[in-house]
């Protein structure tokens, strides 16, 4: 009888081993799925804060890679934009205005501290001595809890 009651504790604990292991294997791959599924944290439908020297009201940056904002100081144009990840807080938009799609500017959109976004202009310029100057902030954004996903209907 003890010998059965060992048996069968070395096979229950072995079952166990087996069990921890998948459980384990299970979580860490859960784990790793999510994080892989997080939005960028730029990403999201932003309102401006007060007035801006672009006359921008809203900004919507998407989670498949585009971005939209309309300027009602400067080309008054809906600017479409594409947007790639520059840093774990930034986002570079590669815009061009519905004026004249055959011009192109560059934005940066980066979440501060606080949760801002701020929106600099990162375009190239001809008469800069270095290209590491602070830009100066364009315009301040607060996130809306909307989804920045265009709906289909």
């Amino acid at each position: 009888m003890l010998a059965l009651f060992f048996n069968f504790y070395i096979v229950s604990s072995a079952v166990m081993k087996i069990i921890r292991f998948y459980f384990s294997a299970f979580i860490i791959l859960l784990s790793l799925f999510l994080s892989a599924c997080s939005p960028h944290p730029a990403t999201g439908v932003w309102k401006a804060v007060g007035d801006n020297a672009l006359g921008v009201d809203r900004l919507v940056a998407g989670f498949e890679g585009r971005a939209e904002f309309s300027t009602s100081k400067i080309n008054n144009a809906v600017w479409h934009c594409f947007w790639a990840a520059s840093d774990k807080k930034a986002l570079t938009l590669s815009c061009a205005p519905s004026t004249n799609p055959e011009e192109k500017r560059l934005f940066t959109l980066s979440v501060n501290d606080q949760g801002l976004a701020e929106l600099r202009d990162s375009s190239p310029k001809e008469d800069s001595a270095s290209s590491a100057e602070i830009l100066p902030v364009l315009a301040i954004f607060t996130r809306l809890d909307e989804d920045p996903s265009p709906r289909k209907k």
